[in-house]
Parts: C-alpha cells; sequence; structure tokens
C-alpha cells in the first residue's frame, strides 16, 4: 500500500474518534448506580463540545444480555445539552432490572451509560 493511502486511512481514522469523543460523557447513571422504583433520579452528562449538536434525546433501555438493549421509556425530548442534567421520576410499576440511558440526536450523537440496576423498595 502507498504512503498517501496510508496517510489517509490514517487520517479517516483519527477524524473518526476525535469526533466521536467529542461528544458528551454520561457521567450518571454509573455501573455501580441503583435506582429505585417510585422514585424521582438524576441524570448527569458532561458539558462537554457537543460537535455542533444542540439538544437530544434520552431514552431509558433494558438490558436484555448479550450486548442487546430495547428502549422501554423516553425520559426527555429535545433536551438542551449544555444544561448537564435531567430528572426522572421512576413509575412506582416500573419493572426491576438492568438498564442503561441513552444520550442520542438519533444522527450522530450516540452516548450510552454503564449497565445499572432498577430495584423495588
Amino acid at each position: 500500500m502507498s504512503k498517501i493511502i496510508k496517510v489517509i486511512f490514517f487520517l479517516i481514522y483519527i477524524l473518526f474518534f476525535s469526533v466521536n469523543n467529542v461528544f458528551c460523557e454520561i457521567l450518571q447513571p454509573w455501573a455501580e448506580t441503583v435506582w429505585t422504583v417510585g422514585t424521582k433520579v438524576e441524570i448527569l452528562w458532561s458539558d462537554k463540545d457537543f460537535g455542533g449538536v444542540k439538544t437530544a434525546d434520552i431514552y431509558l433501555l433494558e438490558d436484555l444480555g448479550g450486548k442487546e438493549l430495547k428502549r422501554v421509556l423516553t425520559v426527555a425530548k429535545n433536551v438542551k445539552l449544555s444544561h448537564g442534567s435531567c430528572t426522572l421520576n421512576l413509575p412506582s410499576d416500573f419493572k426491576a432490572g438492568s438498564y442503561a440511558v441513552t444520550i442520542t440526536d438519533n444522527i450522530k450523537l450516540f452516548k450510552y451509560s454503564h449497565p445499572f440496576k432498577i430495584v423495588h423498595a
């Protein structure tokens, strides 16, 4: 492979990873987090540069195991990312289990929290 092609692939690689790492990082919930149904919880994210993305949607995903996640609850739509947080009132009849949160604009911003637990009191 010629040196020019290698340089082009390297630049594409760097561009891909720099663009994907510019966006927010979900700070809460974390892997050790345990939420209790029927309570008010907070989702926090960093206030890094969002690569031009101003608003996003936040969803709660059920962890079905084996890297499979199912969207089960819309937490918020069109949230201003500069706010850095939003709250969620977990319904008292919510199913206990393993979950994750995603922040996405459904185009180029897709961030996922670590899996965490939701339990009954």
